[in-house]
């Protein structure tokens, strides 16, 4: 779908996403590290991103929606960056990415980021993915086998049809590059702890929800609004309908229809909202409808909606 605010894709490593039927001619976003639907508003920025099976990035989108900048493409099988028709980015072509109309483009390279793989893993990769025949020649694979100590192969073999093995987590966090003039990809970050012998205190910023009854969040909302409450009720419908100023679904809001403690015999539901991907989401996609429950938020008046609204900011079974 279409997003005004663009989605950040920033300082990860991205590698060896496989595709059972690869043929190294694209095509399919199947086999790609990163890919979009829709009219996607995205920024590629810092990224490593090797060895995958298609592509390093598909997206459907136009590359006037998209920022492209400071990453580092290696070995992606058919192209670093397309749209499956009319742009194909790969190592020749990245020179002229200026060209291509993004939004911005500057920064990305194809410098050997020198990352710490694993021998024993890459062999069979490498007997695998050396047989496709892609945009990465025989030579450069051979190459890659000369740095890891490995028997130089000839071209030819059974093509892939497999997916890939696991590749153990503790030597997968120690896949950093090791080149100083990579700058790119996921690093280790010092996290900072504090311990200290008093006992920790309330936030001052803790809200004290005043419990009020079902009629007056449903109809007697200007009594309440702008102040945290809690009461009993039932969780509905998702809707995404907004009438709360400031609320959208473009800025990360999401709906829900919420009645009354005794369900549609409480009369007509009021709105709820809360962020996409937050724990509330969770919690409300898990709720039973025939459970009472105990909401906390902030109670807000609509405009052109006669009920109250809430931003939900906590859910529990009501006991």
């Amino acid at each position: 779908g279409k997003n005004e605010k663009p989605y950040v894709i920033r300082n990860n490593t991205i590698l060896f996403t496989w595709y059972d039927r690869a043929d190294g001619k694209g095509g399919t976003p199947v086999g790609s590290g990163v890919y979009t639907r829709g009219d996607v508003a995205f920024e590629l920025d810092g990224n490593i991103m090797a060895f995958n099976d298609c592509q390093g990035c598909f997206t459907s989108s136009s590359p006037k929606r998209v920022k492209m900048t400071n990453n580092v493409f290696q070995k992606n099988l058919f192209a670093h960056f397309t749209d499956g028709h009319s742009l194909v980015i790969d190592d020749e072509s990245l020179a002229k990415v200026k060209d291509a109309g993004f939004i911005a483009c500057e920064g990305n390279s194809l410098v050997d980021p020198q990352l710490p793989l694993d021998k024993e893993w890459m062999g069979v990769y490498l007997a695998r993915t050396q047989t496709i025949h892609g945009k990465v020649k025989n030579d450069d694979w051979n190459k890659l086998r000369g740095l890891l100590d490995m028997p130089l192969r000839a071209e030819g073999g059974k093509a892939a049809t497999n997916y890939a093995r696991a590749y153990s987590w503790k030597k997968a966090l120690l896949l950093l590059p090791k080149n100083p003039a990579c700058k790119a990809g996921a690093k280790m970050l010092p996290l900072e702890v504090k311990f200290s012998a008093a006992a920790p205190q309330p936030a001052e910023t803790e809200k004290n929800y005043q419990a009020i009854e079902w009629p007056v969040i449903q109809n007697q909302i200007d009594s309440i609004a702008g102040k945290p409450v809690e009461f009993i009720a039932h969780i509905d419908a998702m809707q995404d309908q907004f009438y709360v100023p400031g609320i959208a679904e473009a800025d990360g809001w999401k709906g829900v229809q919420i009645m009354g403690p005794e369900g549609k015999d409480s009369g007509l539901p009021i709105m709820g909202y809360f962020k996409k991907d937050s724990k509330v989401e969770r919690l409300l996609k898990a709720a039973d409808r025939d459970e009472k429950y105990k909401i906390r938020g902030t109670a807000r008046k609509a405009e052109n909606y006669t009920r109250g609204c809430v931003l939900i900011e906590g859910i529990e079974k009501s006991e």
